[in-house]
């Protein structure tokens, strides 16, 4: 296949998926409801890290998402007081790792996950809390 066929085949390609993401944009206005995020893990009472370097979240989500907006807390309480980690992830991305030793043995994390689509808005907020153990 020549190389100009080529070429003319990817851009139809790229410009079919902007057309598709423009026209889902369409159909999903800013009073529409945006479902949230599932969390996958750690959606257990306990998570033990004991030798582990990092601890792995992951998700899944019904949607194509611009970004999620991801937020861990120290405690039960999600305010600005407890805010501990706070991190845009951009689309496709369904986990994150951060290090172990950012978690206290024995304290309380809560971690909370909104889907993003600009222009839109933004899904209610998906949230788990946890206790770390390290032995």
């Amino acid at each position: 296949m020549k190389r100009s066929a080529v070429v003319f085949i990817l851009v139809l390609l790229g410009f079919s998926a902007l057309a598709h993401a423009a026209a889902f944009r369409r159909i999903i206005g800013p009073t529409d409801y945006i479902p949230e995020p599932k969390l996958v893990y750690p959606y257990t009472e306990e998570v033990d890290l004991t030798g582990k370097e990092y601890l792995e979240f992951k998700w899944d989500t019904a949607i194509l998402a611009d970004y999620f907006d991801f937020r861990i807390y120290k405690g039960y309480d999600e305010t600005a007081a407890n805010l501990i980690f706070k991190q845009r992830l951009m689309s496709g991305a369904y986990s994150f790792n951060i290090k172990s030793d950012v978690f206290q043995d024995n304290q309380v994390y809560t971690w909370s996950l909104k889907t993003i689509i600009v222009g839109v808005g933004k899904s209610d907020e998906s949230f788990i809390s946890f206790k770390i153990i390290k032995k």
